[in-house]
């Protein structure tokens, strides 16, 4: 490569490092209403299979679940709740 090129790379490659700073994932909150499954029982499990990646807390009074997390880990969690929110024959 020639000098000017090797210069005119090396600038754009710094450019592209250094013009997005990084950010950390930002949180998101989610309220899921249970139909069946009892919320302190749902959230029981959710902690034991998420540790500490989702925050979880229980509304008694209208059976819901609050989440708190990085999406991803928010979807994850949803969808187990699906499997956990069924009625019992």
């Amino acid at each position: 490569m020639m000098p000017r090129t090797t210069a005119l790379v090396a600038s754009l490659l710094l450019a592209a490092c250094t013009a997005v700073p990084h950010r950390e994932p930002a949180d998101e909150t989610e309220i899921v209403v249970l139909e069946f499954a009892q919320a302190d029982e749902v959230a029981t499990v959710i902690e034991d299979f998420h540790g500490s990646a989702v925050e979880v807390a229980v509304d008694a009074r209208t059976n819901s679940v609050l989440l708190k997390g990085e999406h991803a880990d928010l979807v994850e969690v949803k969808d187990l709740i699906v499997q956990l929110d069924v009625e019992l024959r």
